[in-house]
């Protein structure tokens, strides 16, 4: 296939950063949209004649998707490694606490979760209590367990084609990272993204501004029968409803409600930094990286 590196992650973690970033490189081209052709159940719709059609008349050196689920899906990587076994693999790993907390509120205005405050839900997720109603909610904690789900990609390892970064290295030297990144891709490392100074989109993290997210996604889209999948309406009009109160509420957030995230109570940070401990350990030995400021003994954690 013409589709040669993936951004898989993770979720929360500026992966659409990164992606806006590389997509200005001109040696570099990625599929605007998130593309799920290698998890369940859209892989059984994959074809190579369909990737490929993606990237009709691109003439880039590096053509890529990103998908920042892909780490949480087991089903994943050995998909990767029989349709693309020489590609190049990148995945933006984060504070797993900070990521499930900013994954929750994300998960919330997509009406996955119910809409309560972040202390009630994060220790509902840690109890399971939303496991059996709420079949995403899972996602939230799991896809923090970054080492639990990259030794499957084994094959991209030990060659040399799995690069991982850690997101406050990302965000505090921009250009020493897009340059490992571009070496990585094998495309001119010397180009600097004029994007690269984007400002973060506003959070919702007041429950007024979830409320209008989830009556604009229902506006705009239509769930699957499991609620685990939104597709957009037939309907222009609805659509555009949908997004003019998606943009409304990022105004709000952004202007008029407190733009600071939550945040969770001493306990509560102590239960979720024990939830990841193990797999935090293990990710240290497997990367080399010192991960001291994620296990909740850093200074103002």
């Amino acid at each position: 296939m013409r589709l040669n590196f993936l951004i898989l992650g993770a979720q929360k973690s500026a992966s659409t950063y990164l992606q806006y970033c590389l997509s200005q490189h001109p040696d570099v081209f990625i599929y605007k949209d998130e593309l799920a052709i290698f998890e369940d159940p859209d892989y059984e719709n994959f074809s190579e004649a369909l990737v490929d059609s993606l990237f009709a008349d691109r003439s880039e050196h590096r053509l890529g998707i990103k998908r920042p689920s892909s780490i949480g899906r087991p089903e994943v990587p050995e998909r990767i490694r029989r349709a693309v076994p020489d590609a190049k693999l990148i995945a933006v790993l984060r504070n797993p606490v900070d990521r499930a907390l900013s994954a929750y509120f994300y998960y919330m205005a997509g009406s996955y979760i119910p809409l309560e405050d972040a202390e009630t839900g994060m220790r509902n997720l840690l109890q399971g209590r939303y496991a059996e109603d709420h079949k995403r909610s899972g996602e939230i904690l799991e896809f923090g367990k970054y080492y639990k789900y990259l030794i499957r990609y084994e094959h991209f390892l030990n060659a040399g084609n799995l690069l991982l970064i850690k997101q406050e290295d990302l965000l505090a030297d921009r250009q020493g990272t897009f340059r490992r990144v571009f070496e990585f891709l094998d495309v001119d490392p010397g180009f600097q993204p004029p994007g690269q100074k984007a400002r973060r989109q506003a959070g919702h993290y007041n429950l007024i501004s979830q409320r209008i997210m989830r009556v604009a996604g229902a506006i705009s889209f239509r769930k699957n029968e499991t609620n685990t999948r939104a597709y957009p309406k037939d309907q222009l009009s609805l659509r555009l409803i949908g997004k003019a109160m998606f943009f409304g509420s990022s105004l709000l957030s952004q202007y008029v409600f407190d733009r600071k995230k939550p945040q969770l109570s001493k306990a509560c940070k102590d239960a979720l930094y024990g939830y990841y401990s193990d797999d935090i350990a293990k990710l240290e030995g497997l990367t080399g990286w010192d991960l001291t400021s994620w296990k909740g003994n850093a200074p103002g954690r």
